[in-house]
């Protein structure tokens, strides 16, 4: 999610953006793991034109800042193990998942989130583990395309 927001994918920013705006306001609360900062290191145009641009590694900070609307959830040994027993259970079901994948199911679970946010499509069916509605970002006023 916070990927397409750096990139500024069209028809995902919007919906992005109001969420932040919602959450800047104190309707909603953003929450996300501490890795988030690890794992959103660089924007599509930095990664496709293989030069660093350091107004996007700013944009990218702003997500992290204290004044930003995203509360960061540190990573510590509870959502760990919570994280490795998403992986495990896993298996049996044929299904695979990726550490920092399980890592943000896990932080989501282990706080009760409401909905869990994503735009890869192999985490709904994690939904049911971890007791979170798991769904696109989806805008409280769309804006019609005119």
């Amino acid at each position: 999610m916070f990927l397409a927001y750096i990139n500024g994918e069209k028809g995902r920013v919007e919906h992005i953006i109001d969420l932040l705006n919602r959450a800047d306001s104190g309707a909603i609360k953003i929450f996300t793991s501490t890795i988030s900062i690890a794992e959103v290191a660089f924007g599509r145009a930095e990664q496709t034109g293989k030069a660093l641009d350091p107004s996007i590694e700013a944009q990218i900070d702003a997500l992290w800042a204290v004044e930003s609307p995203i509360t960061l959830v540190d990573f510590h040994v509870l959502i760990a193990k919570d994280a490795r027993d998403l992986a495990r259970d896993a298996i049996p079901k044929g299904w695979s998942l990726k550490a920092y994948d399980a890592v943000h199911l896990a932080t989501a679970g282990r706080l009760a989130v409401d909905e869990l946010h994503t735009y890869d499509d192999k985490w709904a069916k994690y939904g049911q583990d971890v007791a979170v509605i798991i769904q696109e970002p989806v805008s409280s006023t769309p804006r019609l395309g005119l």
